[in-house]
């Protein structure tokens, strides 16, 4: 199950523009309808830190401006 993504945790790096927009409810919720075993921590950030955190391995996905 772990290795198909049904279990696990996603660790989520946001913009505030991402977080005020709505969209990342919306995306964390429909995740959680489909995955319901996998944990999302979402760690609110600026684009240049999710990016060396991105590179680094300390989040897994990043939302906010280009």
């Amino acid at each position: 199950m772990a290795g198909e993504g049904e279990m696990g945790r996603i660790v989520l790096g946001v913009s505030a523009t991402a977080t005020a927009s709505g969209i990342v409810a919306h995306l964390v919720r429909s995740y959680r309808l489909r995955r319901p075993l996998v944990s999302i921590q979402i760690v609110e950030t600026d684009p240049v830190t999710q990016s060396r955190a991105l590179l680094e391995g300390g989040i897994d996905i990043a939302l906010g401006p280009p």
